[in-house]
């Protein structure tokens, strides 16, 4: 089985506004066009897509904070060596 085509950045966006409206995950990413795989691949990257699919809402106070310090953490972790 091959990889699901990368999740594009110009997608992200209406994904979470999608879910942020409540649409269903599966629903939303059809509509796009995209595959689910694409989007968990996307999810460990990207840290407002990984909020909304949690179903938190991105704006809230506590969940910036929760947004940045993940991005921060992501960063200063070490880059795992490929084999």
């Amino acid at each position: 089985m091959s990889a699901p085509a990368p999740l594009s950045a110009r997608l992200t966006d209406p994904l979470i506004t999608a879910l942020r409206h409540g649409q269903a995950l599966d629903e939303a990413a059809a509509g796009l066009g995209v595959d689910l795989r694409a989007v968990w691949v996307r999810a460990r990257t990207d840290t407002r897509l990984a909020v909304a699919l949690a179903g938190r809402d991105l704006d809230a106070r506590t969940e910036r904070g929760h947004a940045l310090r993940a991005d921060c953490l992501r960063l200063l972790a070490p880059v795992p060596a490929t084999s």
